[in-house]
């Protein structure tokens, strides 16, 4: 009777403080599986962590620029928010994997809090909690915060931007309008030294949301107006990032083939291409069918850790992984001379590439399953980190009808949800045109997470109070 009295007296604690203790659960969460991973010394989970790592030390240690011939440099470039700030600490502590984990930890203990924060506003205080807390202890989730990995920051900053577009989605002063366009605007572009194309939906998101708010139109207008234009020229892009909107749309085809590249679960095999004389499409240049393979070269890092250093092959740079979707977009091209175009893997073979709307919309259906919902937990389980994938999966599909069901009910007072539904719907879009094999596909999904926990909890509390008053209707 104690017991249950005394977890009684938990729960009511935890919905009277429900930002406090949903960040209590994070924060234990992550700090334990990051502790038994690094005593695990075991990159098995995360083999990309050792390149933040590797990029890191070396920042802190003066030789980014040769590390990797250059792309050391250019992958710290493309996220610096996160490598940089695991630099500066390495400049202090040293560099011990622990400290990079900390920097993840608490991103997605961030991420968590800002939930819950932004859910109750849309719901009550315990479906609250439960929105907070399902971002809190879910595997995956739990798994991509606590290694070193950019996933955390890219969370936290979307969810930090729902926060602050939620405070403007009613009638709010010019000067609350004005200072949420200004952080909306410093969230987009700090996105952009993460993923580049999860900051452009970002900001297109946002400015929806603006624009659905409530009252003072004009007002609104000119912030939107204002965080369109002078936000991507702050940082040499163009107005309303449409240029790199249309630099990714003549290249899906692109990015969704090197996705698949040396991908076990590539959604779509690589189809070869003959090895004939190919000419450049970039540089309209010639060149022999010996065309080299653009790789980053393999290397051997190591860098402190709590057992004493540890050497770490980077399995990256040795071929295993292939380059990001924002990598990509600048890689070049070859063509046959039938017009066929192609790249060339890392290990030296023609891979074609269908950059076509066609093939693009024909990659659609293909790629939204895999995005939400593979692996399925009755596909080929040939790797445990697939079968943790599958029975994981298989709750998704709860989320995204309650998420519905959310959007469903909240149709009238759709402001305050407007940012995440939004984003949830063009990261789906955008994910399914460009994922080319489920491994980054499922942790990809994590974007969504924060955005569909809160649009789930407004679906189970209308589900809860509909069954509610049809029981009283009976009784009555």
């Amino acid at each position: 009777m104690r017991d249950r009295l005394l977890g009684v007296r938990a729960i009511r604690w935890a919905v009277g403080r429900p930002v406090l203790a949903v960040g209590l659960v994070a924060v234990v969460a992550r700090a334990a599986t990051a502790a038994v991973l690094n005593l695990m010394a075991s990159m098995a989970f995360a083999p990309d962590a050792v390149q933040y790592l590797a990029i890191a030390e070396a920042a802190s240690s003066g030789w980014l620029d040769s590390l990797w011939q250059g792309y050391g440099a250019s992958l710290y470039g493309s996220t610096r928010f996160f490598s940089a700030q695991i630099a500066v600490l390495f400049e202090f502590v040293g560099p011990y994997r622990a400290i990079g984990q900390s920097v993840a930890v608490l991103y997605g203990v961030v991420t968590a809090v800002a939930v819950t924060s932004v859910a109750l506003r849309v719901v009550r205080p315990a479906f609250a909690l439960g929105a907070g807390l399902l971002v809190a202890i879910l595997p995956s989730q739990v798994l991509w915060s606590s290694v070193v990995l950019r996933e955390s920051a890219i969370w936290a900053l979307l969810a930090v931007a729902a926060v602050l577009l939620e405070r403007a989605s009613g009638r709010v002063d010019r000067i609350r309008l004005a200072l949420v366009g200004v952080g909306a605007a410093c969230v987009y572009i700090h996105l952009l030294h993460l993923r580049e194309q999860t900051a452009f939906l970002m900001l297109w998101a946002a400015v929806a949301a603006l624009v659905l708010g409530v009252g003072r139109i004009g007002s609104r207008l000119f912030v939107v107006a204002l965080v369109l234009v002078v936000a991507p020229l702050a940082v040499d892009r163009t107005v309303g990032e449409l240029g790199f909107l249309a630099q990714s749309m003549d290249r899906l085809g692109t990015v969704r083939t090197y996705m698949a590249m040396g991908a076990e679960s590539a959604i779509a095999e690589p189809e070869p291409v003959d090895r004939e004389p190919v000419y450049s499409v970039v540089d309209d240049g010639f060149s022999s069918d010996s065309v080299a393979a653009t790789s980053v070269p393999p290397t051997t890092v190591s860098f402190g850790d709590s057992d004493g250093g540890v050497e770490a092959v980077d399995e990256g740079a040795a071929g295993s992984r292939t380059p990001s979707a924002g990598d990509v977009l600048d890689r070049e091209l070859n063509e046959t001379e039938r017009g066929q175009k192609f790249v060339i893997d890392l290990e030296g073979r023609a891979v074609a590439v269908h950059n076509e709307l066609s093939a693009s919309l024909e990659a659609f259906p293909r790629g939204l399953v895999a995005v939400t919902l593979r692996p399925f937990p009755w596909e080929d389980s040939s790797t445990w980190k697939r079968t943790l994938a599958g029975l994981e999966s298989s709750f998704w599909f709860s989320l995204y009808c309650l998420a519905a069901l959310g959007c469903w009910a909240r149709r009238r007072d759709f402001a305050p949800i407007a940012y995440p539904s939004i984003l949830i719907g063009v990261l789906l879009a955008s994910a399914a045109v460009t994922q080319g094999n489920l491994g980054t596909a499922f942790r990809h999904r994590g974007q969504l997470l924060w955005a569909l926990a809160i649009l789930s909890a407004a679906g189970l509390q209308w589900w809860v109070d509909r069954a509610r008053q049809g029981r009283t209707c009976e009784r009555g």
